[in-house]
């Protein structure tokens, strides 16, 4: 996902920038490979095609995980006219960019609600970043800080949303976020696929032989979790039946 900073260094304590976090979000997402199409330079005044990382960023944008950023320009918003690609990219920023990126376009998390159902002292549930922030740390896809305070921990009472993300930091955000295993063992993503099927939550638990048979491996339900080969919910494991053995899916099934 990345070539390092240069000689041979990965720059851990750097903080990450946010081209830098347009790309590693994405190949995180689609494959180390993964090439977006060319940029046009007509989605932010401060991205031209020349510009680092244009491809990936105006792929965000286009994907809705981004709407630019304000902070250096003062441009009004959102969505705003700037990226910002040289600034760091903030914990606030991230927590909504890497939760957004394990969604379908258009996802949009719970609102946080008043007075103070909240995980973090210092993230205001009218804060435009709170319900990002909160659903994130529901999946554990972000964690707490005391870089801005001294609260006891972990876990910690404090995000610090306006902190700077450094690049070690973003590396386990992630690999959380986009390097799970599933029940066998192997490694998946909790974002399907393109092509995949898409379906309610709780869809799985309800899916009949034949509708097993017709899917097969390749149906998630909408939270982005892969549905179980059929009868794993009963107690069958990976174990017993050869993975694409269309008759043992069937029979596992009542």
């Amino acid at each position: 996902m990345t070539a390092g900073c240069g000689a041979g260094s990965f720059c851990a304590e750097d903080t990450t920038l946010r081209s830098e976090m347009a790309v590693w979000l994405l190949r995180s997402r689609e494959g180390g490979d993964y090439s977006p199409p060319n940029a046009t330079g007509l989605i932010f005044t401060d991205v031209t095609p020349m510009t680092y990382a244009a491809d990936f960023i105006e792929e965000l944008a286009n994907r809705g995980i981004t709407e630019g950023s304000p902070e250096c320009s003062g441009a009004p918003g959102p969505p705003y006219a700037t990226y910002c690609p040289d600034d760091a990219t903030s914990r606030a920023q991230m927590a909504r960019m890497v939760l957004l990126g394990t969604e379908a376009p258009g996802y949009d998390p719970p609102a946080c609600l008043m007075p103070d159902a909240r995980t973090f002292t210092d993230v205001p549930w009218d804060d435009p970043f709170c319900k990002y922030i909160e659903e994130a740390a529901s999946r554990d896809l972000v964690f707490g800080s005391r870089s801005c305070s001294t609260v006891p921990g972990p876990p910690f009472a404090t995000y610090c949303p306006d902190d700077p993300v450094s690049r070690s930091e973003m590396s386990v955000h992630l690999v959380d976020a986009f390097n799970t295993l599933d029940e066998c063992g192997n490694p998946t993503s909790p974002v399907p696929p393109t092509g995949a099927c898409r379906l309610p939550n709780g869809t799985c638990s309800s899916l009949t032989p034949l509708e097993c048979l017709f899917y097969g491996e390749g149906v998630y339900e909408g939270d982005g979790v892969a549905c179980l080969p059929c009868g794993l919910a009963d107690g069958i494991f990976c174990d017993d039946f050869e993975f694409g053995n269309d008759a043992a899916w069937s029979a596992s099934v009542p």
